[in-house]
């Protein structure tokens, strides 16, 4: 009898985990949107206003598609709603398994012009990637598995080449956050100055300085001797 309330007590527990899970893939793309803008009007952190961008224009290329491909979504694959209301507000243009194909496309390329391969990173839009397709299979949202694929290529395909139109402007303003970083470190080596166009690490080297007082100092007491 105690090993069926065991047994039980873990399915729930499961059941419970798997639940959460599908509810955290399903506002996914919404947390994506809500982190991008509140980076960047908070922050300012202009990376994030270039992926909110290309999620702008991706949900432009998929509503074009959805309207003139006609596509119908199942219930399942609504964010929000319900049964007794109507549903269609409660969809986006894309499905979610290609917007996580587009973030993930977008920091894969980047990775791979840099030829800087940030394994963690990698990994963890893999996992992103594996288990919203899990969760949209597992809630009968997408149950062809050829229709995943298409998703899948689709997404990864657009991001690549939003991140080949735009990785100017997210080079540019990584470059713009790093300079900045670098200056809040305070090195003893270097000071910082603001121009126009932005902060420049100007080298200023007050260790050479010092050295050069040192050795000059030593020169003219060897020249007095």
């Amino acid at each position: 009898m105690s090993n069926q309330k065991t047994t039980s007590s873990i399915y729930s527990g499961l059941d419970i985990f798997k639940g959460i899970l599908n509810t955290f893939v399903r506002i996914m793309p919404l947390g994506l949107y809500f982190f991008t803008y509140f980076s960047l009007t908070l922050f300012g952190d202009l990376r994030a206003g270039v992926i909110l961008l290309g999620l702008i224009l991706n949900e432009m290329f998929g509503y074009a598609y959805k309207k003139y491909s006609n596509v119908i979504y199942p219930k399942e694959c609504a964010v929000f709603g319900s049964e007794t209301a109507s549903l269609k507000v409660g969809f986006l243009n894309n499905t979610h398994i290609e917007i996580i194909c587009f973030v993930a496309a977008f920091f894969f390329s980047d990775m791979w012009m840099k030829d800087a391969m940030d394994w963690f990173r990698f990994n963890f839009l893999l996992f992103m990637i594996i288990v919203t397709i899990w969760s949209r299979m597992s809630i009968g949202c997408q149950n062809d598995l050829q229709n995943v694929i298409f998703n899948v290529l689709f997404g990864m395909i657009m991001g690549g080449l939003y991140y080949y139109f735009f990785s100017d402007y997210y080079t540019t303003s990584e470059k713009g956050i790093l300079e900045k970083e670098t200056c809040d470190l305070g090195y003893s080596d270097y000071q910082c100055e603001t121009i126009k166009d932005g902060t420049v690490i100007v080298k200023h080297p007050y260790k050479n300085e010092n050295l050069s007082d040192d050795n000059a100092a030593d020169d003219a007491n060897d020249d007095n001797e």
